[in-house]
């Protein structure tokens, strides 16, 4: 049954990405023709979609080179590079965007981006990173701060 589903997939916080999912497909046939938008500007004017997102869609489907930043890879960031934001919600401090473009290779940026979520995910989790395992622990400076050889 459809309530079943939903009542299912809301108990895991499946529902609210459904139903913006479902709301973004609707803008996009009724206000690009079914394809996808390729700039992103467009792609903002989505239902939900802010920088994140966008520059997600635009670096892994259309491979532009632009950054992906979110909570997970600002914290490599400031682990690694003492790069700290001031604001309360630092994936929307544009000099940290900035930071991240700076970083951005000229080239693998695709390879780049799926290599930091994957890094950020995997090794240098929020809680109990895997510092002993991480393979640029000799440029880490939260390793360093922790007084970790």
């Amino acid at each position: 049954e459809p309530e079943e589903i939903d009542n299912l997939i809301k108990e895991i916080g499946l529902f609210y990405r459904g139903q913006r999912l479902k709301k973004i497909a609707e803008q996009i046939v009724n206000k690009f023709t079914g394809n996808i938008p390729m700039s992103k500007e467009d792609l903002m004017s989505l239902y939900g979609v802010g920088a994140y997102i966008s520059n997600a869609v635009l670096c892994f489907a259309f491979k532009t080179r632009v950054p992906i930043v979110d909570t997970n890879v600002l914290r490599v960031y400031e682990r690694v590079f003492n790069v700290r934001s001031l604001k309360s919600r630092p994936h929307t401090d544009k000099g940290m965007w900035d930071f991240a473009e700076k970083v951005l290779p000229k080239e693998n940026y695709v390879e780049y981006n799926y290599a930091l979520l994957d890094f950020a995910s995997e090794v240098c989790r929020a809680k109990n990173p895997l510092c002993e395992i991480c393979p640029i622990k000799s440029i880490c400076v939260y390793r360093k701060e922790r007084g970790e050889k």
